[in-house]
């Protein structure tokens, strides 16, 4: 799954330290780290606003 913003990544690195308040496991963040290793954020709006 790529990363849609820049929140999602700072709660998905959270998680990934076992820091995540919003009830994501451990081993996903793990995994969600692993992936985006490395790539760049800076491009990434800071929240993905939702379809209305």
């Amino acid at each position: 799954m790529p990363m849609k913003s820049k929140a999602q990544n700072r709660a998905m690195h959270a998680a990934a330290e076992g820091r995540s308040n919003l009830g994501i496991p451990k081993k996903v963040g793990k995994e969600f780290s692993k992936a985006q290793h490395g790539k760049s954020v800076k491009i990434l709006p800071e929240r993905k606003r939702s379809k209305k």
